[in-house]
């Protein structure tokens, strides 16, 4: 392994450690601030059913993504649910964009870095 993997790999385990905590992270603040989040997601047209989805896709999530072979398939659903948060923000919550977009970076950098993991899932999923 060359000097500038050995790098990548690092830097992408770092990002992947941080991705997972600041899930974990938003999916309790999500769970101990129901209120305000069940009247978010109302506004939204969806109810509480909807926010516990988004919990345990988080955490879900969170422990995928520090799965090797996990990794990138994870942070290619993170892309896509950060993708809807964002819409969300913009046009219905009118709240900040930035935390959404921090995970959508993080998770583009993981789905990017780790491509090689994901398309091996893929190909053991197709062999079936």
């Amino acid at each position: 392994m060359t000097a500038a993997r050995t790098f990548r790999n690092i830097a992408l385990w770092i990002i992947q450690v941080l991705l997972a905590a600041m899930l974990v992270n938003s999916a309790v603040q999500k769970l101990l601030g129901t209120g305000e989040f069940v009247a978010g997601f109302a506004k939204l047209g969806l109810g509480a059913w909807f926010l516990y989805l988004v919990v345990v896709l988080e955490l879900a999530g969170a422990l995928a993504v520090l799965i090797p072979r996990l990794a990138g398939p994870a942070a290619w659903g993170l892309v896509l649910m950060m993708c809807g948060a964002v819409v969300a923000e913009l046009t219905v919550m009118r709240g900040s964009v930035v935390p959404a977009l921090n995970v959508l970076v993080m998770a583009a950098l993981v789905a990017w870095g780790r491509h090689r993991g994901t398309v091996e899932v893929y190909r053991r999923i197709v062999r079936r």
